[in-house]
């Protein structure tokens, strides 16, 4: 299923800063995320060390990937 909401990113990690804060992700050619496709985004955020989890979610709805 893929979505043409707005998406973001949350990346938890180990060290103090332990998060990176919600991350919006910018299609740039795209007008929506398609199921099986692959996007490359890059995030100006906080070094959060080992990254122990992520968070994506659109709108309201939060999708936990480990």
């Amino acid at each position: 299923m893929g979505t043409d909401s707005n998406a973001y990113i949350k990346i938890i990690g180990s060290t103090k800063r332990r998060h990176t804060g919600r991350q919006f992700l910018e299609l740039i050619q795209k007008k929506s995320f398609l199921p099986g496709s692959i996007e490359t985004f890059s995030l100006d955020a906080a070094d959060v060390g080992e990254v122990k989890q992520i968070e994506a979610s659109r709108v309201l709805h939060i999708i936990y990937i480990y």
